[in-house]
């Protein structure tokens, strides 16, 4: 493999136009043909500098799954408005369970003051509106858990949106 290769297939971020040697040492020289690394190391610099990057793998992450299945039609639901829900959290395998009777819950949408997988799920919601989300542990109690909710658990609610109050800025 040669050099460039070797550090391309690692990830490594390389300038096109800057000296690239070869050899035991693969070294990365800059300017009119500066080479380093032990070997040939001859450089062409004279070239354009252009970013090269080599995405690293990384595992797969579950998304997060946003259904609606109320449609709302009142005021949609933004960072910094406190809202009121009601909902009900429930395993994955219990999809007959539902938000009403469950009692209501407020909180400032985005101020971390709830799960982000809550933040993603409520953000453009409307009042009246009612939606179940998926939540991936990433996005919940992550592998720590949490009064009652296994690590590494995905969470599923159902949540209606019951009021929103807007942002002083607004």
């Amino acid at each position: 493999m040669s050099g460039a290769g070797a550090l391309a297939a690692f990830g490594v971020l390389l300038l096109a136009g800057a000296g690239v040697g070869a050899g035991a040492g693969v070294g990365v020289g800059a300017g009119a043909g500066a080479g380093a690394g032990a070997g040939a190391g001859a450089g062409a610099g004279a070239g354009a500098e252009k970013e090269w990057h080599v995405p690293r793998p990384v595992a797969p992450r579950l998304q997060m799954s946003v259904v609606t299945t109320v449609r709302g039609r009142g005021a949609v639901a933004l960072d910094g408005d406190r809202v009121t829900v009601r909902y009900v959290g429930k395993p994955p395998s219990d999809a007959a369970e539902t938000a009403d009777g469950a009692a209501p819950f407020s909180f400032v949408l985005g101020s971390g003051q709830v799960i982000e997988g809550w933040n993603e799920g409520l953000r453009g919601m409307k009042v009246g509106e009612k939606r179940r989300l998926l939540v991936p542990p990433a996005l919940a109690f992550g592998e720590w858990g949490r009064d009652g909710v296994a690590p590494g658990e995905t969470l599923v609610y159902e949540v209606e949106l019951l009021d929103r109050h807007a942002a002083a800025s607004e």
